[in-house]
């Protein structure tokens, strides 16, 4: 954020991703969202689960599955007037056999989306 500042141009944001800041044991929600909340243009939406028998300590699952309250976060995201887009990211390409096929993963992160959009995450 102090480079964001420094750099004080009006095109130029930040995509917000959770998923990586708590995987990297970085500033977590509502924390990153508050300091980041100027500058969010972007938001990446994907979700795991601790795993401690993989290398990395998580699994990847379709968003809505895992623990990172995507619920809350879609709700404090729209308190604050957010209305950029939410983009699912799919890391198949970085954990390809942990994740559902992308038809059936993506339609469930799509649909657990639409439902926190609504107000009702449902989980």
């Amino acid at each position: 954020m102090r480079i964001w500042r420094a750099v004080d141009h009006p095109v130029l944001g930040v995509i917000y991703d959770p998923g990586n800041l708590a995987r990297e044991g970085k500033e977590a929600f509502p924390v990153s969202l508050i300091a980041q909340s100027d500058a969010i243009r972007h938001v990446h939406v994907k979700d795991y689960v601790f795993a401690p028998d993989l290398p990395n300590g998580r699994r990847a699952v379709p968003p809505g599955e895992g623990m990172l309250g995507w619920g809350a976060i879609i709700a404090a995201l729209s308190q604050l007037g957010y209305e950029g887009d939410l983009t699912l990211e799919y890391e198949t390409r970085w954990v390809p056999d942990e994740l559902p096929p992308p038809e059936i993963g993506l339609a469930i992160g799509r649909d657990f989306l639409r439902r926190c959009l609504e107000g009702d995450p449902g989980r």
